[in-house]
């Protein structure tokens, strides 16, 4: 069994070697699987996310906050 420090350090070597298009799409199939979730779930896997990769996690955050009624939806910074 891996300790948690193993798989940050794992997953954040995964990342690097996306490319910038494979990120996005990453972002997208991610915040597309949290939108049906209540908001205290979707803030465990931000807050994972973020530990890893800030820039990453913010994309995460703020594609979720995009998808909230009353949030517009164009420009979204995926």
């Amino acid at each position: 069994m891996s300790s948690g420090a193993e798989s940050s350090s794992s997953l954040n070597g995964e990342l690097k070697f996306l490319s910038t298009d494979e990120r996005t799409r990453l972002v997208e199939n991610i915040v597309g699987h949290l939108m049906e979730a209540q908001d205290f779930i979707q803030k465990r896997p931000v807050q994972n996310f973020s530990k890893v990769d800030a820039e990453f996690g913010q994309r995460v955050m703020d594609g979720r906050s995009l998808g909230k009624p009353g949030k517009d939806k164009t420009g979204a910074n995926l």
